[in-house]
């Protein structure tokens, strides 16, 4: 009971320090976004007022020159507070010495422009430092190879099977299970999913002629001539119409599949089946009972347990070469469902991309999805806000620091790309009101722009707020009948090298 609660409690304190990791993470995004206003502003010959690390409550305040330098209680980021932002009781924002509206509009689209470009400078930098160290992930999410497909969805509608390859969706080549997903919420209604699937073919030898047709091979087994029979895998590229379905949390559509997930030994418990049959650390699991699983260890969980108290075989790749060992599944004791002694873990591959590469597939996956939002095939329930995003980003904690960095540096290219949208209260809209400025010659009224800035700023805040209810929602346990109806299996929610000698910790308990 002690090493339980011990446990426990480890497992709270390594998931909060996660978290704060997480937040202090999308911290230095948003930091690095008001830095490069700043710098810019000061550049430009506006006062900035105040600059702060952290929101809340100031826990510290320092006046240099003409700024007054501030650490917040809250570190989530910072702000710049730039002179004239308002106006005041006898002055116009356009009046107030050094202040943001009275510079000329050049230097405020400066100002402004600053703070996304140097989110997209901290995302270039951290792309090429990837670009040199590459980044470790599941291999699950460096491929395209189906792993499961879920009871009555459209992938299994359309044919789709375990072991496929996905080639393309829609003509898209894909190349990583992200590109799948997104290829599948944001494609049209019917998809045409290429794949390549293996095939065992039966090869009959007689009297030096080799026939493969199954009239032909019954033919000469009706020969009585003697025959030499060979069973060969081939592959064939297949095309398949597809109809994904709406996922009912996620807000996009989803074919219903999981990608394949190797998996290896982790470690072997003394004096249990596993180690009697021979299991030992590294091996890679291939199949069982001479069927591939690809879906990693909650299928081997379960296939495992179904045999409780009968023979079965375990193939697995060991020093490169496949290796066949036979044991008993032990039965289960009580309530306790039947073990046999070892810990399983992902096999995880490492990916390299060069900092344009990545920066390009980042700009397609946010191009992409906001066409889908435009054209609702996706919908807003289906994006992740404050909540969300710190979820993604303690996941790939747990995965490897430089999956981390990875997505630290797509969140600080998405927040770029975002507040250079033509839209009031984001960075966009100040851009767009200063061109507008420039052309007419003369200032957007201010009476004007604060009803369109206030309209804005309303429905922001309320696609805010829809945003992280269902990004709450998404973390508080299903009903039974959720779980009864949500059955996409979760995969479906992005040169590969040997796996490491030392593997990842386990991600299911022992087997």
């Amino acid at each position: 009971m002690i090493v339980l609660v011990a446990a426990s409690l480890l497992g709270t304190l390594e998931l909060i320090g996660l978290i704060v990791v997480a937040i202090v993470a999308l911290g230095v995004v948003v930091f690095a976004h008001e830095w490069g206003h700043f710098m810019a502003g000061r550049r430009a010959g506006i006062r900035a007022e105040a600059f702060s690390i952290g929101f809340g409550p100031i826990l510290w305040r320092k006046t240099i020159g003409e700024t007054e330098y501030r650490l917040s209680a809250i570190l989530f980021g910072g702000y710049v507070k730039f002179a004239g932002m308002e106006g005041t009781p006898d002055k116009t924002p356009q009046e107030i010495e050094r202040g943001f509206y009275a510079a000329t509009p050049e230097r405020r689209i400066f100002t402004t422009f600053a703070g996304p470009f140097m989110n997209a400078v901290l995302a270039f930098a951290l792309f090429f430092i990837l670009w040199g160290t590459g980044r470790k992930v599941p291999q699950g999410e460096a491929t395209t190879v189906i792993g499961g497909t879920e009871e009555g969805s459209a992938a299994e509608e359309a044919g789709l099977q375990p072991g496929d390859r996905i080639l393309s969706i829609d003509g898209r080549p894909v190349s990583k299970w992200y590109d799948v997903m997104m290829g599948v919420a944001l494609g049209p209604r019917t998809l045409d999913v290429e794949i390549e699937r293996a095939r065992r073919v039966i090869v009959v030898s007689s009297s030096g002629r080799t026939v493969s047709r199954w009239q032909e091979i019954v033919r000469a087994l009706a020969s009585g001539k003697p025959l030499r029979v060979q069973v060969k895998h081939k592959r064939f590229i297949l095309h398949k119409q597809v109809r994904p379905k709406e996922h009912p949390k996620a807000g996009a559509r989803v074919m219903g599949v999981a990608a394949e997930q190797p998996i290896i030994v982790y470690r072997v418990q003394p004096g249990t089946e596993a180690e009697r049959m021979g299991l030992q650390k590294g091996d890679l699991l291939l199949q069982l009972d001479h069927q591939p699983i690809y879906s990693g260890a909650a299928e081997w969980q379960k296939e495992l347990r179904e045999r409780a108290g009968s023979e079965f075989t375990i193939t697995v790749e060991r020093a490169g070469k496949p290796l066949t060992l036979t044991g008993t599944m032990p039965r289960a004791k009580g309530d306790e469902p039947p073990v046999l002694g070892f810990v399983m873990a992902r096999v995880y591959v490492w990916i390299w991309e060069d900092p344009v590469e990545a920066s390009a597939y980042c700009f397609n996956i946010m191009g992409r999805t906001l066409k889908g939002l435009l054209t609702r095939r996706v919908k807003a329930k289906g994006l992740s806000g404050p909540v969300g995003i710190v979820g993604v980003i303690t996941y790939s904690l747990r995965v490897s620091f430089t999956s981390f960095l990875w997505w630290a540096a797509f969140i600080s290219l998405s927040l770029a790309v975002i507040n250079l949208l033509p839209i009031p209260v984001v960075d966009g809209g100040h851009i767009m009101f200063s061109i507008i400025e420039k052309i007419r010659r003369k200032p957007v009224r201010e009476k004007t722009m604060a009803i369109v800035t206030n309209v804005f700023a309303v429905l922001i805040i309320a696609f805010f707020l829809y945003v992280t209810f269902h990004d709450v929602k998404r973390f508080i346990p299903s009903s039974h009948k959720d779980n009864a109806e949500d059955k996409t299996p979760p995969a479906e929610q992005p040169e590969p090298k040997p796996p490491e000698p030392e593997p990842p910790p386990p991600e299911a308990p022992p087997h």
